[in-house]
């Protein structure tokens, strides 16, 4: 769940000014380059993801903007203003760290009451601690100190915290780690209506979210930011790393079941009469390239069924290689009959035959992405 189009529609009336900015951030361990010329701008209020595996320098990038860590080089400017040279107290930032950092001799209450303490809007926090606490499901723990509750519940106490301190810019480093499948759908919609606004005289709240979880990022970005390798992958809305993955990488890290991969060659000399149209069709740069198929984008047809959905499209005959029931449609896998060591995971809404059942593959060429066959290539301008 995103934000409502009203809450859209009034971010598009702000201006394109950067809240933050990262220039060129470089960091090293020993002789492990863990980032490697990162730039990144954040506008003021943008719900910025910041995607990739572990190793990629997602943490590293957080802690490096909260001060905690120091850059080898590049800068970090908050509204305008340096942060090189700023403690990490004098920040307008707060953090969720993925190891919950409460005081242990504490309740959580007196944990959470600091936080609304070192708010900038103190005339906005009355009664807020009560509400989060309670919207989190932690209301009735309020009073217990952290060695007295659930890992789980001491998770949210600590998202919690982030959120009263009511930032210039919140930082939350896997923030649904060790949360129940209900309650993580809870958390989805708190911090996608989570309010920016802090007052007339202060800037709204931008926050920087950092996951694995693609599914979660699709569900919680303005916008994804993919990293691998230290490096910026894409930078863009989540349609269109979605849709329109620049890299390998970045195709990999959305959609669940994953992507299909077709190289170029394959096509080639599995279905040539088609190559050069898909070529031109969807920007095919070389014979290395690799064809990204969603598995929602592909058409599975028997010969009962009409091909409805006219205009080009990549076709091929196949077979039902296996297919499961999950969350309201058939996914299934198909080999090709003129390759039968590749598959393809498609979805079918109608109900699926048994294994070896034949028909035809049908891919729109408007559903086609291509991208290079190099796994990881840095985006090639600023990350905005």
């Amino acid at each position: 769940m995103r934000r409502s189009q009203n809450q859209k529609a009034d971010d598009s009336k702000m201006t394109d000014a950067s809240h933050l900015v990262l220039r060129g951030i470089r960091k090293t361990y020993g002789d492990e380059c863990v980032l490697n010329g990162v730039s990144l701008d954040v506008r003021e209020g943008e719900y910025v993801v910041i995607l990739g595996p572990s190793g990629c320098g997602k943490s590293t990038l957080l802690q490096i903007i909260a001060g905690l860590v120091r850059a080898d080089s590049g800068s970090v400017e908050l509204s305008s203003r340096s942060l090189d040279r700023t403690s990490p107290n004098d920040r307008d930032v707060s953090i969720l760290f993925q190891d919950d950092r409460l005081y242990p001799h504490w309740t959580l209450r007196q944990s959470l009451q600091v936080a609304c303490d070192r708010s900038p809007v103190k005339a906005k926090v009355d009664g807020l601690l009560d509400q989060i606490a309670e919207r989190l499901g932690i209301g009735l723990q309020l009073d217990r100190r952290p060695d007295e509750v659930s890992g789980g519940q001491l998770r949210r106490a600590a998202l919690a915290k982030a959120l009263l301190r009511q930032p210039a810019v919140c930082l939350l480093d896997e923030p649904l780690t060790a949360i129940d499948t209900m309650l993580r759908e809870e958390l989805v919609s708190l911090l996608a209506d989570y309010p920016r606004s802090r007052g007339d005289s202060l800037s709204r709240t931008s926050i920087v979210h950092v996951t694995h979880d693609g599914d979660e990022a699709m569900r919680l970005a303005d916008r994804i930011v993919v990293m691998g390798q230290g490096r910026v992958l894409q930078s863009d809305a989540p349609e269109l790393v979605y849709r329109k993955p620049k890299t390998l990488g970045v195709a990999k890290a959305l959609g669940t079941p994953p992507a299909n991969f077709l190289p170029l060659r394959w096509v080639q000399a599995t279905v040539p009469g088609q190559a050069e149209s898909i070529v031109n069709a969807v920007s095919c740069k070389g014979d290395d390239s690799v064809l990204v198929v969603r598995p929602e984008s592909a058409q599975w047809l028997t010969a009962e069924l009409e091909r409805a959905t006219p205009g080009a499209a990549l076709e091929f005959e196949a077979q039902i290689v296996s297919s499961r029931y999950v969350g309201g449609r058939y996914v299934i896998q198909v080999s090709p009959l003129a390759d039968g060591g590749t598959r393809l995971t498609l979805f079918s809404h109608g109900e699926i035959a048994a294994t070896g059942e034949p028909g035809l593959v049908r891919i729109p060429f408007s559903e086609l992405a291509c991208v290079p066959a190099q796994e990881n290539a840095p985006e090639a301008s600023e990350s905005r």
